[in-house]
């Protein structure tokens, strides 16, 4: 495994659909006419409230949108297998460029009752909110759990040209800013983009961006386009990339991100991107996991990123990781762990580690 996004309750896998038009459009001039919202979709999710304790900061989802006219049937993928093949449905609707979905994922005897709701940006991006209500299971005592969350919608679409993994060395320019956040304009900041792309072809495209100064972003490159989008908190203000126009040329990448922010995202900014890949390692360090009970195994790296994976107690769990410090966690037991290129790092749940 080259890499695997994170999770937190609902596993995140997709069914490949045909070649889909790559233009970008601002939807059609009706604006009550619904958007086209059909087609597979990867859901990144930011908790903004939570009653859960303990909760992490983000979640993803992948869902298979069906549309007929102005309904929406959303299927999730629930166990990873890429076939959406338990018929799992939020119905919905979509209403000029708004899409609401609402149902009931059913996952290891815990209900989750999930609220979607989506704004069209362009083609390939949405962003919105979801609301989850997990119902632990009868008999168990614990409370039910609501979370409110920023999502980010990215989808699916022909197969990348090139792969974006990496580190970046990012300078960041704050070319516009209407509202309270004006005074920005020609400010500049330094960050690393710590970027990660799927080579699995199921999720064809499909990259994670780290930022240094804590911004996480989900983006894909289809064919040669790249489509950023993300949720984040900065200056005591919400903001949802809306637009994204970076092009990359090898170890370079340049572009501009506009944004979203205020009470009714009735303001904007805009970034300008310039990017350079840094050298880097290509070897890995393999973790292989063993013992304790069947359930699953939680890795967290140093920027707090969540990696899930399911270990059924009886054969050992191997993954691939970038070197760096990690911190893995199962049946209460958390472990810090330093991963070094080409290393092995063996740990056995089932007894202290020494």
């Amino acid at each position: 495994m080259t890499h695997t996004c994170a999770a937190l309750t609902l596993a995140a896998s997709l069914l490949l659909l045909p070649a889909c038009d790559t233009s970008k459009d601002f939807g059609p001039s009706n604006a009550n006419a619904p958007v086209p919202v059909n087609g597979v979709w990867m859901l990144q999710s930011r908790v903004l409230t939570s009653q859960c304790e303990p909760e992490l900061p983000e979640r993803q989802l992948t869902v298979n949108v069906v549309q007929d006219s102005g309904s929406v049937r959303v299927f999730v993928d629930v166990d990873s297998d890429g076939s959406f093949g338990e018929l799992v449905e939020l119905p919905g609707t979509v209403r000029g460029d708004q899409m609401r979905a609402q149902g009931i994922v059913d996952r290891a005897g815990t209900q989750y009752h999930l609220d979607l709701t989506l704004e069209y940006i362009v083609w390939g991006s949405m962003t919105g909110s979801m609301r989850v209500t997990s119902m632990p299971p009868q008999g168990s005592g614990m409370p039910p759990c609501v979370t409110d969350e920023a999502v980010t919608a990215i989808k699916i679409g022909n197969a990348p040209l090139f792969n974006l993994s990496g580190d970046w060395a990012v300078t960041q320019t704050v070319s516009f800013a209407s509202g309270p956040l004006q005074a920005l304009a020609g400010s500049q900041t330094d960050v690393d983009w710590d970027i990660a792309q799927e080579s699995d072809n199921l999720l064809r495209g499909v990259f994670y961006v780290a930022s240094s100064d804590t911004r996480r972003y989900l983006g894909v490159v289809n064919d040669s386009q790249i489509i950023l989008g993300g949720t984040f908190a900065a200056w005591g203000q919400e903001f949802h990339i809306t637009y994204s126009t970076l092009n990359a040329n090898g170890d370079d990448m340049s572009g501009q991100l506009l944004a979203r922010y205020g009470a009714n995202k009735e303001f904007e900014i805009g970034w300008n991107i310039d990017a350079l890949r840094q050298p880097g390692l290509n070897a890995l360090a393999l973790l292989e996991v063993s013992g304790g009970a069947a359930g699953t195994v939680l890795v967290r790296d140093e920027l707090g990123r969540a990696l899930e994976f399911a270990h059924d107690g009886v054969n050992p769990l191997r993954a691939r990781l970038k070197p760096g410090v990690f911190w893995i966690e199962k049946e209460g037991q958390s472990l810090p762990i330093v991963a070094r290129a080409s290393a092995r790092i063996a740990l056995d749940l089932g007894v202290s580690r020494k």
